[in-house]
C-alpha cells in the first residue's frame, strides 16, 4: 500500500493523491459518497483515470486534516 499524499492544499480546497484510486471506478465512487456525508464537505471528486480526489470544504466546519485522514481510513478499509 502507497501513502496518499497531497497534491496542494489552499483555504477550503484540498487535492489529493491516493495511489489505490487510480484504476480503480469502484474505490473512486465509495470515496466520492463517504467524503461527501462529512459536514462541511460541499463537493468532492475522485478521478480513477489519475488516483487524484479533489475535496471543496467548509474550513470554519471540517479541517483538512480531517479529510486527509478519512480519506487513509478509506484507503485501508478497502484493502
Amino acid at each position: 500500500m502507497q501513502e496518499a499524499k497531497y497534491g496542494h492544499v489552499l483555504d477550503g480546497r484540498i487535492l489529493i493523491t491516493v495511489p489505490e484510486v487510480k484504476g480503480s471506478h469502484a474505490l473512486a465512487g465509495e470515496m466520492e459518497s463517504q467524503l461527501a456525508q462529512l459536514d462541511g464537505v460541499a463537493h468532492v471528486k475522485a478521478h480513477p483515470r489519475t488516483g487524484q480526489v479533489l475535496v471543496l470544504f467548509n474550513s470554519q466546519i471540517i479541517s483538512h486534516y480531517c479529510v486527509f485522514a478519512v480519506i487513509n481510513d478509506l484507503t485501508c478499509l478497502s484493502m
